[in-house]
């Protein structure tokens, strides 16, 4: 099985380039831990507590239980490549999974997409979600001129983990946290792929398909 690791910080273009990417590429699973966590919290108990009750500012899940979700989902999902959204998120995490690859012959690479703080703050604060064409608010909505949902001509509206605070934690953790996670995975080998997220979108999602063939050709 191929596992991607997309990783970036808030704002760099994640969501997007991983939609365009399940729309063009046949068998590929979008992966990410939140949701994954929220759905199997309906049924376990221990973690419905963990998500309530984590003392972490941004809600994050203990390295522990994100590793332990992710083994889980990989091993059980029936898809012929994953790409897991915004994970790793630290080089513990990045550890574990690069183990995880070599053990169970997974073949791992991660995309990186780099932009500027100042960058990605701007596309935060422009970002709206559309409730009714994505009513888990995860992806950016394409407004018409009017402000509404090019789609449904819905209304648009910011998603709560984009207000001010929770984008500069979000920026903070992650930039901290990416040296670690980069040195994590080379040092294991993996393919490390990084693309310059300021370009315009066409030109981030074309380097993504790029780095994605690249790995999948190659077996790197």
């Amino acid at each position: 099985m191929d596992v991607i690791a997309l990783v970036g910080p808030p704002g760099s273009g994640k969501s997007t380039v991983s939609a365009h990417l399940r729309s063009t590429e046949p068998g590929l699973h979008i992966f990410r831990l939140r949701e994954r966590a929220r759905a199997q919290a309906v049924t376990d108990h221990q973690l419905a507590q963990e998500l309530t009750q984590t003392p972490d500012p941004l809600g994050w899940l203990s390295d522990a239980t994100a590793t332990l979700l992710v083994r889980r989902a990989l091993k059980t999902l029936d898809a012929a490549a994953v790409l897991l959204e915004g994970y790793p998120g630290n080089e513990v995490q990045a550890r574990a999974l690069a183990h995880d690859s070599a053990r169970e012959r997974w073949r791992l690479t991660a995309i990186e997409l780099d932009a500027s703080e100042t960058v990605c703050t701007s596309r935060v604060q422009r970002r709206r979600v559309c409730p009714v064409c994505d009513p888990h608010r995860r992806r950016p909505a394409t407004s018409t001129p009017q402000g509404r949902c090019r789609t449904c001509a819905g209304t648009l509206e910011r998603r709560r983990s984009d207000c001010a605070t929770s984008v500069s934690l979000r920026q903070i953790r992650y930039r901290a946290n990416a040296a670690g996670l980069r040195a994590a995975l080379r040092s294991a080998g993996v393919a490390w792929h990084t693309v310059d997220a300021e370009q315009d979108t066409g030109s981030v999602i074309a380097a993504a398909r790029a780095a994605l063939a690249f790995h999948t050709t190659t077996g790197r």
